[in-house]
């Protein structure tokens, strides 16, 4: 453990006790500077520094052997960084996969009592459904799992063995490919 920090607690494999003893120390002593640092780089939120700090300490719970990191304040200071872009990331996406609904029915007219829109709605309906399905097994599961499920495109990342990055290459693709459907121009 090269890099520790005299501020660093001491941690080490004597037991789970002694790794959560060490996370709340860490936690007492970096808690407050981190979301400060979250605050100063970022804005005040969308996410709450806070909340990017906190997802910090869940990440360094979750790892098997707290010993391996040599220095964990940094570790949590990248570790809420990457959280608020993350965050950002997966807000632009959404925003995006928005705004192409609303320009997909730019009136948003309401199918209610219109037997022809009806017949409209089903008609895209049926092009949508066979354009997810026409799909390759990883851009219907990105899709899937984002849309039906709502997971992150972290968390769908680290479910499929991917890197953000491709999750939201395929993500992106798979609407591409439903947006194709919609406007009668067949399988992406």
């Amino acid at each position: 453990m090269g890099d520790t920090h005299a501020s660093d607690p001491p941690v080490g494999k004597a037991g789970p006790g002694a790794a959560s003893e060490a996370v709340a120390e860490l936690y007492r002593l970096h808690f407050t500077g981190l979301a400060a640092f979250i605050r100063r780089k970022f804005g005040a939120g969308p996410p709450e520094p806070e909340d990017a700090a906190q997802a910090a300490f869940e990440r360094i719970m979750a790892l098997p052997d707290l010993a391996a990191v040599e220095n964990p304040k940094a570790f949590l200071y990248r570790c809420a960084r990457n959280y608020v872009i993350d965050f950002r990331r997966r807000q632009s996406v959404s925003a995006r996969a928005t705004a192409d609904i609303v320009a997909l029915n730019p009136t948003g007219a309401s199918a209610d009592g219109d037997p022809s829109r009806v017949l409209e709605a089903r008609q895209e309906l049926a092009a949508v459904m066979a354009a997810i399905n026409g799909l390759d097994a990883r851009r219907r599961d990105v899709l899937i799992l984002n849309s039906l499920e709502g997971l992150s495109c972290a968390e769908i990342a680290r479910r499929m063995g991917l890197s953000p990055t491709r999750v939201v290459q395929l993500y992106g693709q798979a609407l591409a490919a439903c947006a194709k459907a919609l406007a009668g121009e067949g399988p992406a």
